[in-house]
């Protein structure tokens, strides 16, 4: 699964590291999310999209800070699933 720079350093804002956190574990957490997003039917045109970062943060920071998801990231997952749902 592609994860470009952008969206790492997105990621590292969004919970908080900073920019020279090291990536392997963000790396790992984004494509956790992404993968779980394309199993929920996330269309691979909204998955490569800048619509998706939010949520992808949102995952990533659920997983970091939390240890699961939240009842938010499930919801935005089934919005995002179906057509018109972004």
């Amino acid at each position: 699964m592609k994860i470009n720079c952008e969206l790492v350093n997105a990621v590292k804002e969004g919970i908080g590291t900073g920019p020279n956190y090291p990536s392997g574990v963000i790396e790992h957490y984004i494509g956790e999310v992404k993968a779980y997003l394309a199993a929920a039917g996330v269309p691979e045109t909204v998955m490569e999209s800048d619509e998706v970062t939010g949520i992808i943060v949102r995952g990533v920071d659920d997983l970091w800070n939390h240890g699961g998801l939240s009842e938010y990231f499930y919801q935005r997952v089934i919005q995002l699933s179906f057509p018109g749902g972004k």
